[in-house]
């Protein structure tokens, strides 16, 4: 037996400016077909769970491409077309007996809403209806009705934090195996309530996500329900699809319980609604809090989250900060090349003055301009224990800089900072601090910073990644009516 593998990751968010091309995917994951096997053999995070398992049935492999970068913009057009050829273009010229992709979900280019769509069309368009294809997603991925109808099982991660990506291939690869030995056939489908939910809180051991999971378990568990996969949807893609969604995978005999569950899942999506949205507040208001806090307090800043698509050069919470005059506060982290080019010039000890932050688009704050005194200097990968152990950020050259009592933690690249080895690898003790802000997601943080912070407090900021969905920007594509963006949106099914 001969499998195609590939696979293609990137959250698109449509509200930032920055596009994003080859060499981004290139600073992350981008493998073509001559390396990937060995590549991404055993890899947790993309293609390893495929590979693994082709590998243990002796199937032959015909490796596609791995491409990932961090969330940013709209993958550029020459860009996507040109990774869209490494998934089309081996199929041409090889027959294959099955299909593997991971794919993200809510990849969006300058023309193309729903790549993820139409790379599966395409793919199915080459070999045909017979070749069975099985499909892995985030648990953020916008479900299309193009995902649906080319695919014969698709799957989406159950953790957020994501750290099952590589079981996910292997439930996949496995029905795959089944299939090819003819011991079931498979039927999808899906339903979708009109819901838009922020990513704040999808986090699936302690959020709003945890419940849907669960009921998506128990499902599971029905005789010819081969998986249940209920989908957060990525909030900051403007397109027909974004949103919440169920997929139900099963027996091809049990189509008409399929649907009922994918709809049911749907009202469950509905009924648990409001849990997803939460309490934003100034950061005035969170320094009063601080004060009446016996350790450190956690901001939480969720509208520049450099993992949701934000450029994580935000400015917006630091400056309210000076405003305030607040003091023994730390703030990571910020990205900023040219301000980092500075610091490691001055060196460890030595004042530095420039610029700061607030130079990719205009949504994020301004400017600052900083005159302080360079406090440590690091350079290398960082563990990013949150998410997965094995997953090494790789923020380049790292700057710490004191302004006026503030601590700011300045990067070369944009990184997440959701792990605690964050302030581990620069030598710095976290607990030493009244308040520390961070970029991303506040359960994330939870996670990772509960034993020494008293409070965690999602601060009402300005951006594109914002928790409150209905100011992250003007959606012209998304279906309406739509909640919360429609107040009075009814139940209904997509």
């Amino acid at each position: 037996m001969k499998i195609a593998i590939g696979g293609f990751i990137h959250e698109g968010n449509s509200f930032s400016v920055e596009t994003i091309g080859l060499e981004k995917f290139k600073e992350m994951i981008y493998t073509e077909s001559g390396n990937l096997i060995e590549r991404h053999r055993h890899d947790r995070r993309i293609l390893g769970g495929f590979i693994d398992y082709a590998e243990d049935q002796k199937w032959e492999i015909l490796p596609l491409v791995a491409a990932m970068a961090v969330p940013a913009g709209p993958v550029k057009k020459e860009t996507y077309e040109h990774i869209k050829a490494q998934f089309c273009e081996p199929l041409k010229r090889e027959k294959v007996d099955g299909i593997l992709l991971h794919l993200h979900g809510a990849i969006v280019s300058e023309e193309v809403p729903d790549c993820e769509g139409a790379i599966l069309t395409a793919v199915r368009e080459i070999v045909g209806n017979e070749i069975p294809m099985m499909t892995v997603h985030d648990l953020h991925a916008n479900v299309s009705p193009a995902m649906i109808q080319t695919v014969n099982g698709l799957f989406g991660y159950n953790t957020q934090p994501h750290a099952d990506m590589y079981e996910r291939e292997q439930e996949a690869a496995a029905l795959m195996g089944r299939t090819l030995k003819g011991e079931v056939k498979t039927y999808c489908t899906y339903a979708q309530p009109p819901l838009l939910l922020p990513a704040i809180s999808t986090d699936t051991a302690i959020g709003a996500m945890k419940p849907v999971i669960e009921k998506a378990f128990q499902y599971e568990e029905e005789n010819g329900i081969i998986n249940v996969s209920p989908f957060a949807g990525y909030y900051g893609s403007d397109t027909v699809n974004t949103g919440a969604s169920a997929v139900v995978v099963a027996q091809a005999d049990k189509e008409q319980r399929a649907n009922e569950i994918a709809a049911e899942m749907a009202d469950y999506f509905w009924q648990q609604k409001e849990t997803f949205f939460v309490e934003t507040v100034s950061v005035k208001d969170a320094l009063k809090i601080a004060e009446q806090t016996e350790k450190l307090c956690f901001f939480v800043d969720e509208a520049d989250d450099p993992m949701g698509g934000g450029p994580a050069d935000g400015t917006y919470i630091l400056s309210r900060l000076l405003e305030e005059g607040a003091d023994s506060a730390a703030v990571m982290t910020i990205f900023d090349p040219e301000f980092v080019a500075l610091a490691f010039q001055a060196g460890e000890g030595n004042a530095v003055s420039g610029l700061l932050g607030g130079k990719i688009d205009n949504k994020h704050g301004d400017p600052i301009q900083v005159e302080g005194t360079v406090v440590k200097l690091y350079e290398g990968k960082i563990p990013l224990v949150c998410w997965n152990e094995e997953d090494l950020q790789n923020p380049g050259r790292i700057a710490v800089v004191d302004f006026k009592g503030i601590h700011i933690v300045v990067t070369q690249h944009k990184t997440s900072t959701e792990s605690i080895n964050v302030f581990k690898y620069l030598n710095m003790d976290a607990a030493a601090y009244k308040v520390l802000v961070g970029k991303g997601l506040g359960e994330a943080y939870q996670m990772v910073f509960k034993e020494m912070a008293d409070k965690f407090i999602t601060i009402d900021s300005i951006g594109v990644t914002n928790p409150d969905v209905t100011k992250i920007g003007d959606f012209k594509n998304i279906r309406r009516p739509v909640y919360p963006l429609d107040p009075g949106t009814e139940m209904r099914y997509e």
